[in-house]
């Protein structure tokens, strides 16, 4: 049986986690997250350097992945010593992975990012660029991210139904 409170609660404890982390990436360097900025703020600026991706990798995919390791040891607390069948493991990964989506759409992107446009967040060379009032870019991120959020669920509950069925 699905564990919705757990789905919820572990969703924005993995929200608020993986933005937190987003946010100290832009502290760093802005520039390591060009990936995520809408193309009119891109068009004014030199392209991303390789020390900048490396830059990123450094800091993004240790994150990445501890966090998703973080999300399969709870999962399998959570269903240990249970009959979970795969779609009940799939179901509780897609909320929890959906819950950050949504997060990043409505608070990280749409409210921080577009509104409030802290300074930590700007490129040098890109104030007042029209691009960070652009909702509609992350929209569009957000529907992209519903298919990563899909594959990301698909690997998570396969790894835990592997894990509680051993």
């Amino acid at each position: 049986m699905l564990k919705a409170d757990k789905a919820l609660i572990e969703g924005l404890i993995f929200a608020i986690a993986m933005c937190g982390w987003i946010a100290v990436i832009l502290k760093v360097n802005p520039r390591y997250e060009m990936k995520s900025y809408p193309k009119e703020i891109l068009d004014t600026i030199p392209a991303q350097t390789k020390e900048e991706k490396k830059g990123f990798m450094r800091m993004a995919l240790p994150a990445l992945l501890l966090f998703f390791a973080i999300v399969i040891i709870c999962m399998q607390s959570d269903y240990a010593g249970t009959d979970a069948s795969f779609i009940t493991l799939l179901l509780h990964a897609f909320i929890v992975l959906q819950i950050w989506n949504l997060f990043d759409l409505f608070v990280f992107d749409w409210i921080i990012f577009c509104t409030v446009n802290p300074k930590f967040m700007i490129i040098p060379g890109t104030e007042g660029n029209p691009g960070y009032k652009n909702y509609r870019y992350h929209f569009e991120g957000f529907l992209k991210g519903l298919l990563i959020t899909a594959a990301g669920a698909l690997l998570i509950a396969g790894i835990v139904f592997m894990l509680v069925s051993a």
